[in-house]
């Protein structure tokens, strides 16, 4: 049993895995905007305008995601586990339209799938903490005189 949110503050901690799991989102953000430029600046049309669309739509949070699933939101990982495959399967049509960072979206996509998968455990254990250490402060401030 752990005694006050001095020891719950250890297990807010991100282990490594997990700040690899951030930086794999950041580099999937970097990538779908990458290829949605791409898209811009190679196809024209209006299916293309909507590719284009949402690979920005797909690559921007990603950047958001990263930070909350760093932070241990549980939301963040199940957005994150959502977007995983719309990565692999954006990165399918930029392969078929000619680039072949689209095979690079397809290795990330499953390793980031992969890496969600064993964090999970992770980012709950960093929200149970933090909730704790929430509790623990505040029956302190209402403890104090």
């Amino acid at each position: 049993m752990l005694a006050n949110s001095t020891d719950y503050y250890v297990h807010t901690l991100p282990p490594p895995v997990l700040k690899v799991l951030g930086g794999a989102l950041i580099v999937a953000g970097i990538l779908m905007c990458f290829l949605g430029f791409r898209l811009m600046l190679a196809v024209q049309g209006n299916i293309a305008s909507m590719l284009i669309a949402a690979h920005m739509l797909l690559g921007v949070p990603h950047f958001f995601l990263a930070y909350g699933v760093t932070a241990g939101k549980m939301w963040c990982m199940i957005v994150a586990l959502l977007c995983a495959p719309a990565v692999g399967v954006l990165a399918i049509f930029a392969l078929l339209t000619g680039s072949l960072a689209g095979l690079f979206g397809i290795a990330l996509a499953v390793t980031l799938l992969v890496l969600i998968a064993v964090n999970f455990g992770n980012v709950s254990r960093i929200a149970h903490a933090r909730r704790e250490m929430q509790r623990l402060d505040a029956a302190e401030a209402t403890a104090r005189p």
